[in-house]
C-alpha cells in the first residue's frame, strides 16, 4: 500500500514538472490521501530558455 501512493507521489511530481514548463506558477492541492489537482496559473506565451531557469521554490 505504501509503495502505490509514492508511485503515485512520483506521478503527480511528474505531471507537475511538465505543466510548469507551459505555466509560470504551478501548485499542487491536495484532497487527502494521494489525491490531488495540479493547476497550472499564468500560461507561458514564448519559451524562452532564460524563463525556465530555476523556480522560485521546490519542495522536498
Amino acid at each position: 500500500m505504501a509503495s502505490s501512493a509514492k508511485s503515485l507521489r512520483i506521478i503527480h511530481a511528474e505531471l507537475a514538472s511538465l505543466t510548469w514548463v507551459f505555466f509560470k506558477d504551478v501548485d499542487l492541492v491536495g484532497l487527502g490521501g494521494a489525491r490531488g489537482f495540479i493547476v497550472g496559473v499564468a500560461p507561458r506565451r514564448l519559451l524562452k530558455p532564460e524563463a525556465l531557469g530555476e523556480p522560485s521554490f521546490i519542495f522536498s
